[in-house]
């Protein structure tokens, strides 16, 4: 037997095991749904374009949509000057990146903008994911469900990063998305794709050729495609904004996951404040049980 078809053939049967464990995840939290006592979990997620004076309009918010649990928030430029205090939510815990590193190497302070901020519910219990530190403006909690380990990743890709900090974010996205993990994971955020066709997974305009652009999008939707992974929206539009006079309607944000029982539905909501993204509230397929929820301080 010919080197390359024995390669072949391994390459061909691992890919049966992954299917394999893929369906057996599947029917597992299909089954958690069906005989948990407790509702699903409630994510609200947006690109904020600037959270700190919206902060008060999301709180109003989560008092018209009751029962979330998680909010991931993308572009929240904050910086080390901004103390967990002023951006705190009553009965959330704080996860935070501010965005740590130069876009242009040219200058000596750290470039403007970007960043991203989980916030859990105190009685959830939810840890930092180890790596999210090498991530650019993104980051990971692990928190627990009524099916063991559940990864929520919030993910802003600026169209900015250069060749080595996409790589950095396609690695990260790997580690936590990988079909060998004894978890399952959820991305949500702005990937800043907005050449990829989402109805077939492939950047639009054929040959992606020398545009950095179209390569970098290209090594995202490939990581995405090779991690066997799924997404909910592909057609809608979650950023509008005027450009030039001229309306532009684009397809940036985006939540993809391992599994494709872990989400139920995902609605459109109204932008924060004067965002030009609209916010999405994702309804997860799983529950986080009484076993694993931290009891509640009076």
């Amino acid at each position: 037997r010919s080197p390359a078809g024995s390669r072949e053939e391994e390459e061909g049967e691992e890919d049966c095991r992954r299917e394999e464990r893929s369906e057996a995840r599947e029917e597992e939290v299909r089954e958690s749904k069906d005989t948990s006592k407790h509702r699903s979990i409630n994510v609200f997620y947006t690109n904020a374009n600037g959270f700190y004076n919206k902060i008060d309009e999301l709180k109003c918010s989560l008092s018209i949509y009751k029962d979330i649990d998680i909010i991931c928030v993308t572009e929240t430029h904050f910086n080390s000057d901004i103390l967990d205090a002023e951006i705190q939510i009553e009965g959330y815990t704080i996860f935070r990146k501010d965005r740590n590193f130069k876009i242009d190497s040219s200058k000596n302070d750290l470039s403007y903008g970007g960043g991203s901020i989980i916030y859990t519910r105190n009685n959830i219990s939810a840890s930092i994911v180890t790596g999210s530190s090498n991530a650019p403006d993104s980051l990971a909690v692990m928190i627990d469900t009524a099916i063991g380990n559940l990864c929520i990743a919030c993910i802003y890709r600026s169209t900015s990063l250069n060749s080595v900090q996409n790589m950095k974010l396609i690695s990260f996205l790997n580690n936590i998305c990988n079909v060998d993990n004894e978890f399952e994971t959820v991305l949500i955020g702005d990937f800043n794709l907005p050449d990829v066709s989402w109805e077939t997974g492939c950047v639009n305009g054929g040959l992606v050729g020398n545009n950095k652009s179209f390569l970098n999008q290209e090594r995202f939707i490939n990581m995405f495609n090779e991690a066997g992974l799924s997404w909910y929206f592909t057609t809608e539009t979650t950023r509008r904004r005027i450009v030039k006079e001229t309306l532009q309607e684009s397809l940036l944000d985006q939540v993809l996951y391992t599994n494709d029982a872990l989400i139920t539905n995902c609605t459109s909501l109204s932008p924060l404040g004067k965002s030009d993204h609209v916010s999405v509230l994702v309804e997860l397929g799983v529950s986080l049980g009484s076993d694993n929820i931290k009891e509640k301080i009076s």
